[in-house]
């Protein structure tokens, strides 16, 4: 699936602030990942169902919203690691290399 970033002031209310905007403006987030982007900055991660409303909604809140990034959503019933295992085997299988994963059980 495809998803988003946008990168914004390092301060502690301002991915409260997009998320809250973007929610109160109809766009359904299923998952959403903040880290460090260099000094002062914070990346906000989005992945949305619609990602290209996604993508327009943040531009229109004046944010600088990246090209489409692909990532895969693995959902299932029990631990994630025996899954996550799998998929991972099969994509190396492949020739397909993982940059990053973020886990939820």
């Amino acid at each position: 699936m495809d998803y988003h970033y946008v990168i914004l002031d390092d301060g502690p209310s301002a991915a409260a602030a997009a998320l809250s905007v973007l929610s109160g403006e109809g766009v359904d987030l299923i998952g959403f990942s903040e880290f460090p982007h260099g000094p002062g900055k914070t990346q906000l991660d989005l992945i949305a169902p619609d990602s290209r409303s996604l993508a327009k909604t943040a531009s229109s809140m004046g944010l600088t919203v990246s090209r489409a990034k692909s990532g895969f959503l693995i959902r299932g019933d029990g631990a994630p690691g025996p899954a996550i295992a799998d998929v991972l085997q099969r994509l190396a299988g492949a020739h397909i290399h993982v940059i990053s994963m973020r886990c939820y059980g």
